[in-house]
């Protein structure tokens, strides 16, 4: 199993506000409607369902996280498709729980050779939904 874990990002809101954000996720295509064209295409052709996101990729095709666990600390989606894949966001209340610290974490089973090939792609996956999340909550 290989670990990607995204950088951690600093939010100006408690966890429960953050883990309500995820409780449907099909609120969460406006969002993704109102950023950037850049941070849009960073993520890809993005459609969120009641309880999955779904990403299509060219060569992947499409593939759906659907949540596994949800709390105020932590959500968990799992993939379905060809890989074991499970997307962890860990949230860390701080400051007296008015902030949190959010981080996002993907473990992937793939064979070690082709960790080379798509490592690179799986962090920057890690990393975008960090920042994400702050965008999310901050709009």
């Amino acid at each position: 199993m290989a670990q990607y874990k995204g950088k951690t990002v600093r939010v100006d809101a408690p966890a429960t506000a953050i883990a309500q954000k995820f409780e449907d996720l099909t609120v969460l295509q406006s969002y993704v409607d109102k950023l950037p064209e850049d941070q849009r295409t960073k993520l890809g052709d993005v459609r969120f369902e009641h309880d999955a996101i779904v990403i299509k990729h060219p060569t992947v095709g499409e593939m759906a996280f659907r949540v596994v666990e949800r709390s105020d600390r932590k959500i968990s989606f799992k993939a379905d498709g060809l890989l074991p894949f499970v997307m962890n966001i860990e949230l860390d209340p701080i400051d007296g729980g008015t902030r949190t610290n959010v981080t996002t974490e993907l473990d992937v089973e793939i064979p070690a050779m082709l960790r080379p090939l798509i490592g690179g792609k799986l962090q920057q996956v890690a990393d975008v939904f960090g920042d994400f999340i702050a965008k999310l909550v901050n709009a």
